[in-house]
């Protein structure tokens, strides 16, 4: 990599490092929020678990179906698709009044996670330092652990102590989102040539029926 560009990498590596991290902290967020939940709408727990199997299915749909787009096509466009998908969802779960509605909220989170997480890990293997690609994936381990934990620890104390529980953690995370995707707009055009690149999920040749 040329020196002169180096520091302007740097910073797109940590861009794609932030990306990781709060798509995590966005789905760790809904968590501490399900009791209250339970008690305004009035549901079972193990209705509260299709909250759960649709954040799950969105995800492993994204990873499925849609991995491989940040390999065939310029990774800013998919991430800026992932994380529009994060901010609709977001205002979702914000405004959410049922539990339909909740449901709905955590399919689109998920999918859009499993878009945004596709997209950023091979942006930061992209950028990494060729010398030590190791680093990207330490990276995106780190920022992975920390926005789960703090995302599921800032939403359980804005849970007691904000003024608006349900609204504070989602507009917090919606500004967050916002940063972002301001920041994404000024990611460089990736598009994949890096040999030793973990290939993209398919579906078993027994669903394909090949």
């Amino acid at each position: 990599m040329n020196r002169a560009l180096e520091p302007r990498a740097s910073r797109h590596f940590w861009t794609a490092a932030a990306i990781v991290g709060l798509a995590l902290a966005a789905s760790a967020t809904p968590t501490p929020l399900y009791a209250r939940y339970r008690i305004l709408w009035h549901f079972s727990l193990p209705r509260l678990t299709v909250a759960y199997a649709a954040y799950a299915a969105g995800v492993l749909a994204a990873l499925i179906l849609t991995a491989s787009l940040s390999d065939n096509l310029v990774r800013r466009p998919v991430l800026i698709a992932g994380q529009a998908g994060l901010i609709l969802a977001t205002i979702t779960l914000a405004t959410a009044q049922s539990l339909g509605w909740l449901v709905l909220g955590r399919g689109l989170q998920g999918l859009s996670t499993g878009v945004v997480l596709a997209a950023a890990g091979s942006a930061l293997l992209d950028l990494a330092t060729p010398s030590a690609p190791a680093h990207a994936g330490l990276v995106n381990g780190i920022a992975s652990a920390l926005g789960i934990g703090l995302g599921a620890l800032v939403s359980a104390e804005l849970v007691q102590h904000a003024p608006a529980p349900r609204v504070v953690p989602c507009a917090m995370l919606l500004v967050g989102e916002i940063v972002l995707v301001l920041l994404t707009l000024r990611l460089p055009d990736l598009p994949s040539s890096r040999s030793g690149r973990i290939p993209a999920p398919r579906w078993p040749k027994i669903f394909r029926g090949k």
